[in-house]
């Protein structure tokens, strides 16, 4: 009977939980395009990684975002109530497009005298006969590109860069974009950071597939990557989670989430935020109040905070890292935060009092505690210049000056010149 009993009540747990996934879906969704912008971005169907010798060509259908996004929608529906997720199928006219790309780059490689390696996405889901007519032209390469089955939904575009390391940094991106404007810098993290890295598009973002809801779908991706390399064997104390600006949220948050399981990854969080409400509420309060209407507007803005703050908390977007980041150990974190010369502005859209660098540091330790960029160039230029910063530059041990993770991290890697933050928290 008790049996009986436990069975019924996870088979209503189950109903509950679908009913109220499709209730707050209406209020989710919305915002979830607000917040993550994936119309933003799309991938090219052939295109060079930048900086290496490596082309890559697409098989995956291009679509229209809506028609995506409307396939998407449906495709969570039919999840929730069959758990069955259908792959995306490859025409032989795609096959047929990509084999004459792929003759064209040849024969480009013949008459410059050079070899670029060529990988097709989406090779996993062609049929044999498929694979047999592109086999001629697929070359093997430290690139490799495949979709991650989360296997609640979604499957994930993803591209690991390997080069037999025996660490791992997953990448977590920023919103607007997907992982292919970072690929470029897969071999200098690799280099310079001694690790393998995984990028991969979260579910809805471009060649992914599934429906992102609430931030717990974000969560779930980036946990199933990490699970993937447990999975293959990676010590779990050999894994980074790297996370810029929105995707600096998701990694804590997932890190967070992962150490609650006992599993304890590293996390590495790039110039983030504490919350969407706290982001909100830096850019709507004034930072003054000169005159009455100030006060006005004060009052005003507690209002819509106040609202805001609801509205995420029903929809599951809050997003509240800095909660999480507070249950990570100092040891298996650390972060960085970005200045303009004169120290009068720390960043371009995350200002200091809302940054996770801000519950480390005082205000006046930035100085000592960040990497600058100068001329107060456009968000994008700054974190171009922050890469650099981090990887590439071979005379600046720049972990020394922008944490203050804990002082006896720093003997792994602080005699080499070419270490950066992610080195100093491997043991």
């Amino acid at each position: 009977m008790t049996f009986n009993l436990n069975y019924m009540a996870k088979i209503l747990s189950q109903v509950l939980s679908c009913i109220l996934r499709l209730i707050f879906m209406p209020l989710s969704l919305p915002l979830s395009l607000l917040i993550l912008k994936p119309y933003a971005f799309v991938q090219k169907t052939t295109y060079t990684i930048e900086g290496s010798m490596v082309t890559v060509i697409n098989l995956l259908p291009e679509e229209n975002f809506i028609i995506k996004y409307l396939k998407d929608i449906y495709r969570k529906i039919k999840f929730i109530f069959t758990g069955q997720l259908s792959p995306p199928t490859i025409s032989p006219a795609a096959v047929e497009k990509a084999k004459k790309e792929a003759q064209r780059i040849k024969r480009i490689n013949r008459s410059h005298g050079t070899n670029d390696l060529i990988i097709f996405q989406g090779y996993e889901f062609l049929t044999d006969q498929q694979k047999t007519d592109l086999a001629p032209f697929k070359s093997d390469s430290n690139y490799n590109f495949f979709h991650l089955d989360t296997k609640d939904g979604a499957l994930l575009d993803t591209c690991e860069f390997i080069e037999e390391k025996n660490n791992y940094i997953v990448f977590c991106g920023p919103a607007g974009t997907n992982y292919s404007y970072y690929q470029k810098h897969g071999k200098d993290i690799s280099e310079h950071a001694n690790a393998n890295t995984v990028f991969f598009s979260y579910r809805g973002f471009d060649r992914s597939y599934g429906l992102t809801v609430t931030q717990n779908d974000l969560i779930a991706d980036t946990k199933a990557q990490v699970k993937r390399l447990l999975d293959k064997g990676v010590n779990q104390e050999k894994i980074t989670l790297y996370g810029f600006c929105l995707g600096g949220n998701v990694a804590t948050l997932t890190a967070a989430a992962l150490h609650k399981e006992g599993i304890e990854v590293k996390l590495f969080n790039d110039r983030s935020y504490r919350s969407n409400a706290k982001l909100v509420k830096d850019h709507i309060m004034p930072n003054k109040f000169n005159n009455p209407l100030d006060y006005l507007w004060y009052v005003i803005s507690l209002v819509l905070y106040s609202i805001v703050w609801i509205v995420l908390k029903v929809s599951g977007w809050q997003m509240d890292a800095e909660s999480a980041w507070q249950t990570i150990a100092p040891k298996n974190k650390t972060f960085s935060v970005i200045k303009d010369n004169s120290n009068t502005k720390v960043d371009e859209f995350i200002h200091w009092d809302t940054s996770i660098a801000s519950l480390e540091l005082d205000k006046n330790e930035v100085n000592d505690r960040c990497y600058s960029y100068e001329k107060k160039p456009k968000d994008k230029q700054a974190h171009e210049l922050c890469f650099k910063k981090l990887f590439n530059e071979k005379n600046n041990n720049i972990f020394e000056s922008m944490t203050s993770f804990a002082s006896d991290q720093n003997d792994h890697c602080s005699d080499s010149p070419t270490t950066t933050s992610i080195c100093n928290i491997w043991e």
